[in-house]
């Protein structure tokens, strides 16, 4: 998840969050926390049954289909 981070961290949104982060704490601490906050929405989607609002659940519907719960 820190590569991930590294890549994506060239958006602005996230460089909105990381980069108050970096000057206070540094870089790696900045690019470590980045890489938290993408992992902790996918960790609740994968956990609950429900999946969460970013990440609903695909469920079957026909042969080979698979559709997003929203």
């Amino acid at each position: 998840m820190v590569e991930a981070a590294a890549r994506i961290g060239r958006a602005p949104s996230l460089h909105r969050f990381a980069d108050p982060i970096a000057d206070r704490r540094g870089g790696k601490i900045a690019r470590v926390a980045l890489a938290r906050r993408l992992l902790t929405p996918a960790f609740y989607a994968l956990r609950d049954p429900g999946g969460c609002r970013a990440h609903p659940p695909l469920i079957p519907r026909g042969p080979g289909a698979l559709v997003s719960n929203r």
